[in-house]
């Protein structure tokens, strides 16, 4: 059974699955250019088809790594209660939430624009939950039979944090964290508030902390807040808030605990910049750990498999791998790249009599280049080169 999967807001991307076997994969900004694309992923739908040796035709269901069914409620509650904190507040979420809209109408209207792309009637379109896809693309693709599964980004359809247990082809819930609560913005807002580029500069800030200290706990602590014993998590958007830090605009609150100026790009890094990245952190350290903890405390005896933005902290996830899993799978494209994987090897799990797990042991799952092309192209743009003997 052949299954498309599509990844269709930030990070666009297209995967085939066939019996549970990833066959391609491929992110529409390696073909359009744009990075972080937004959109639908066109191009990337035609590379996996021609990667594959496939026609539409071909293609049995089609899997997309979000429901636009869910989510609503908790948003629009949650905006309606900003709005009467601070109205600038509620601009702020409209504008973004435009944006949402535009790719939901994407969606419904899919098999429409499918029917006109391809000249045929599409097959079946499955709406996998975001984290649940997310969940997927780590579980079926770690080998193990057994593992718990934890999935941590900005937000989903209204999940920021969920947590998951995988046995066989089934993956079970067992406790999800819901916006407006989320570690993944929190991040987010803070590389904003230090001058780079929120959802794509996180790497940068994660190593900018080697280089600071401590010095704001008390800060992220009053931001951060465990709740219900452990249990729950509570953001202090009135402190930070993620949709305003995109703007370049933050509390003032926020502005005098730290006692700095938001940086703009370009400006020098001082060791106050320094000390708040090493701050945010630590603090995500150790919420994730406590969390962990509380709601998968058997990572010692049983693989942990993760996937979600969040889960590309690489620091955080060697401290996992040294205290608390030693047996610990990250999918590869754990951001929302790797959604279109999951959206796809989920759907084949329900669907597919002849579904196996099958262990993702690399990511060369688009297109390659020969060494031919490669020259071709290095002097089409006029670019000195030199081939070494042996490599």
């Amino acid at each position: 059974m052949n299954v498309l999967g599509l990844s269709v807001f930030c990070d666009a991307s297209a995967a085939i699955t066939a019996h549970g076997k990833v066959l391609c994969a491929v992110e529409e900004e390696r073909l359009n250019r744009e990075k972080h694309y937004e959109g639908f992923p066109w191009l990337a739908i035609d590379e996996c088809l021609r990667l594959a040796s496939l026609q539409m035709q071909d293609i049995d269901a089609i899997a997309i790594g979000w429901d636009p069914r869910l989510g609503w409620g908790t948003r629009i509650g949650i905006s309606l209660r900003d709005a009467l904190r601070d109205p600038s507040r509620l601009t702020s979420k409209v504008g973004r939430g435009g944006n949402y809209m535009l790719g939901v109408k994407q969606l419904f209207r899919l098999r429409r624009d499918l029917k006109q792309r391809y000249g045929i009637e599409p097959p079946h379109i499955h709406y996998v939950r975001h984290h649940l896809a997310h969940a997927a693309s780590a579980y079926f693709a770690s080998g193990f039979s057994r593992a718990n599964i934890v999935v941590a980004d900005g937000v989903g359809e209204a999940d920021t944090i969920s947590f998951y247990w995988g046995q066989r082809n089934s993956i079970i819930r067992t406790k999800t964290l819901r916006y407006p609560h989320s570690l993944g913005h929190v991040y987010a807002a803070v590389t904003a508030f230090l001058g780079f580029t929120p959802a794509c500069d996180e790497g940068k800030v994660m190593a900018l902390a080697s280089y600071g200290k401590d010095k704001y706990r008390d800060l992220f602590d009053d931001l951060c807040t465990l709740t219900d014993g452990g249990k729950d998590l509570r953001i202090d958007t009135s402190l930070l808030d993620y949709h305003l830090a995109r703007e370049g605009r933050f509390s003032k609150q926020w502005i005098q605990r730290t006692g700095i100026q938001p940086r703009k790009k370009g400006e020098p890094l001082t060791a106050e910049h320094e000390h708040l990245a090493h701050s945010l952190q630590a603090s995500l350290e150790r919420t994730m750990f406590a969390l962990l903890r509380r709601h998968l405390p058997d990572t010692g005896k049983v693989p942990l498999c993760a996937a979600g933005g969040l889960l590309l902290n690489s620091v955080m996830n060697g401290r996992i791998v040294r205290e608390l899993a030693p047996r610990f799978y990250v999918q590869p494209a754990a951001g929302d790249n790797g959604v279109s994987i999951g959206a796809a090897l989920y759907t084949g799990s329900k669907l597919d009599r002849g579904f196996t797990r099958q262990r993702m042991e690399h990511a060369f799952l688009g297109t390659a280049y020969d060494d031919e092309q490669i020259a071709t192209a290095l002097n089409d743009a006029k670019q000195p080169y030199s081939e070494p003997e042996s490599l």
